[in-house]
């Protein structure tokens, strides 16, 4: 903590000076002497640290951007890359993520929306949302994150929404059921010429 004595003892060899530099000893002609050597000194260096802030902020911006435009926000990844955050989300979390594996297994690909900036294991990430439960419906957690170094590797542009694109709707085989089977079978009569029939096949032979 700072000694006020110091403090002190500052203020008063700066008034010393600005009478060194021929000021009136007054309160109001040092407050204008002190702020201007503020302006020339100090707010040049509080201008340097805004801009060292904003430096460290700036990954955060550049992602809010590429994320940001109009159906930008959902992109495709590869099931082997989603298949570890699954895994944490069922056994970590108790979320049952089986019919989301079903829909990605049809699809031969994982599709997850960004969510936010963040840091995590120490590393500028992209959070991604990964909605188990359908991409209409708002569902906490369930992040899975990127390194921003491996974004463009890891993941592509899903060019539409779930919805749209219908990788929600999880194509069954269809069961035939035994009144179908019926109804398409065809039913193959055999039939054997007589002997009446023979003989008048083969008089038409001769």
């Amino acid at each position: 903590m700072e000694n006020p004595n110091n403090t002190h003892t500052n203020v008063q060899d700066l008034f010393n000076a600005y009478l060194e530099e021929g000021g009136k000893p007054a309160v109001t002609h040092f407050r204008v002497w002190l702020n201007k050597h503020i302006d020339e000194v100090v707010k040049p260096l509080c201008k340097s640290s805004s801009r060292s802030g904003g430096a460290l902020a700036e990954w955060k911006s550049e992602l809010k951007d590429r994320f940001g435009g109009r159906g930008a926000k959902w992109v495709k990844i590869a099931l082997g890359d989603i298949m570890p955050t699954l895994e944490r989300l069922e056994h970590d979390e108790g979320i049952d993520a089986s019919h989301y594996r079903a829909l990605i297994n049809q699809a031969g690909y994982a599709w997850i929306r960004f969510d936010a900036p963040r840091v995590h294991n120490g590393k500028n990430c992209a959070a991604f949302k990964v909605l188990t439960e359908g991409s209409t419906f708002m569902q906490p957690g369930r992040l899975h994150y990127v390194p921003i170094g491996d974004l463009d590797a890891m993941i592509t542009p899903l060019n539409g929404t779930p919805k749209s694109m219908k990788l929600e709707d999880l194509v069954t085989p269809h069961e035939v059921s035994p009144e179908e089977v019926e109804q398409e079978e065809e039913v193959i009569e055999e039939v054997s010429p007589n002997d009446e029939e023979i003989e008048e096949i083969n008089e038409e032979d001769f």
